[in-house]
């Protein structure tokens, strides 16, 4: 046998080395984990990991059931309270208070007929109609009936007026501050002047979202399933949906779907707001 000249032996060698490096533990590793490779875990696919898939909607108010509060007596706002917008009211809750120099003079007027009653009665047959004419003229510029029968009990005016809420509901909006003064306007008539909103009321079913939905999800929808409104905040409001329409946008390919806030969280939401509506674990369907 011929002895192997050096050149050779070390050609064996590296062939050799190369071998055990490719079979060594560590490289398998770095073909069968995928964090060898610096990227992390995979992604997964849209699935039962996945969040439910929301979509953009719009805060609406139907101005059908929104209350405006109007003060139609010259007056000067002296105590709001705890009045602000979201804060829920039920009917005859006080918002606010006024005091009007106008409004007491009024008060005397009334007064005044209501001790004359019975001579009026002797020399003309219109007492009655004065005396109603002069209550509903104390209601409409901001008394209450239980003020007006006060008045008529104790011989007393009103200094300090209660403005309270017309509906059950939640504050939308206050529109004064304390100590603001407000001028309800001329009066030409008994029940004329134009008057000033101080705040608006809406009822617990005046709020609703609008979301827009891909047809394809939207046609899977149903009259009142479960809906999660997301707002900024991280927070959400529960509802369910309300209306599906008919009709595609062509543009967009999607519907307009409208949902009902639960009447208790209606308030957390802000008229004219951007929120993100979700089904629950709803997705697209399939393309073949």
């Amino acid at each position: 046998m011929c002895a192997r000249s050096p050149f050779v032996l070390a050609r064996h060698a590296l062939l050799v080395l190369s071998l055990m490096a490719g079979l060594a533990p560590g490289a398998l590793m770095a073909h069968s984990d995928p964090g060898a490779f610096g990227g992390g875990p995979a992604n997964l696919s849209r699935g039962g990991h996945d969040e439910p898939p929301s979509f953009r909607a719009t805060v609406r108010v139907d101005p059908r059931r929104v209350q405006d509060v109007v003060l139609k007596v010259n007056a000067r706002i002296v105590d709001i309270g705890g009045t602000y917008p979201g804060r829920r009211v039920a009917k005859g809750d006080v918002l606010m208070s006024f005091d009007s120099p106008e409004l007491e003079t009024v008060q005397k007027t009334f007064l005044e007929t209501s001790r004359n009653f019975e001579a009026m009665q002797a020399f003309t047959v219109t007492g009655n109609e004065k005396i109603l004419e002069g209550r509903i003229n104390l209601e409409w510029r901001g008394l209450s009936p239980a003020d007006v029968q006060s008045i008529e009990e104790s011989h007393t005016t009103v200094k300090t007026v209660a403005v309270r809420s017309p509906v059950d509901g939640y504050v939308l909006d206050v529109a004064v501050v304390n100590g603001e003064i407000i001028n309800a306007g001329a009066q030409s008539g008994l029940f004329s002047a134009s008057g000033v909103t101080v705040a608006r009321v809406a009822e617990d079913s005046a709020l609703t979202v609008e979301a827009e939905v891909p047809n394809r999800i939207a046609a899977t929808l149903q009259h009142g399933a479960a809906v999660t409104v997301s707002l900024g905040d991280g927070t959400a409001v529960q509802g369910t949906i309300d209306q599906i329409a008919p009709l595609v946008v062509a543009a967009s390919q999607t519907r307009l779907v409208r949902i009902k806030p639960n009447e208790a969280e209606a308030a957390r939401l802000r008229i004219g707001g951007i929120v993100r509506a979700s089904f629950g674990e709803l997705h697209e369907p399939d393309h073949d």
